[in-house]
């Protein structure tokens, strides 16, 4: 019996030391972008110019989150107060990062636009969303300088999508809705 009890003591003792010498180890990192962006609020920019074409945007989002570097992120711009951060297919990182910021020129674009639901449209092509985007909004016409374009290159939603006007004068931001079919 003692020689039982001898054996099961040490195959017990032996058995938790190799069982915690498999787990032991430093937590691994998760490779996401919220790992890297601590600081959200990018403060206030002077206009649209610095939101339109993401460069004051990327460079300010880099300065308040050191780590970041600008091939890991791409821009997708929701409205004029707010972007998502997503990863490129250059960065092994993944999720997505809501940012806010605020722009002190007015958004003199929203003036013209009274439509923003395009309803129904045949697909989310650029070319297809601002044709919709003109027809419900003829008003826009109006714009001295018009330069009026889907401003995100990619599609982050397939039901949603921002529009700017890029014109010297009235220049904005709205988000347009609509559905594909």
């Amino acid at each position: 019996m003692k020689k039982i009890l001898s054996i099961l003591g040490s195959t017990l003792l032996a058995v938790p030391g190799t069982t915690s010498t498999i787990s032991c180890g430093p937590p691994k990192k998760e490779n996401k972008l919220e790992n890297l962006i601590k600081v959200t609020d990018l403060g206030e920019f002077e206009n649209f110019r610095s939101l339109i074409g993401n460069v004051d945007i990327e460079e300010r989002l880099m300065e308040l989150n050191e780590d970041l570097e600008n091939w890991y992120f791409s821009l997708y711009i929701i409205d004029d107060s707010s972007a998502y951060v997503v990863p490129t297919s250059l960065s092994n990182k993944t999720g997505m990062v809501k940012v806010t910021f605020t722009i002190k020129q007015e958004n003199e674009f929203k003036n013209y636009v009274t439509q923003t639901n395009l309803g129904n449209i045949e697909n989310n092509e650029k070319k297809t969303i601002i044709n919709k985007f003109k027809e419900l909004n003829p008003q826009i016409d109006d714009l001295e300088s018009p330069y009026i374009t889907v401003e995100n290159e990619f599609n982050l939603f397939e039901d949603s999508q921002t529009i700017s006007n890029r014109g010297f004068d009235q220049p904005g931001i709205v988000s347009v809705t609509f559905t594909v079919g």
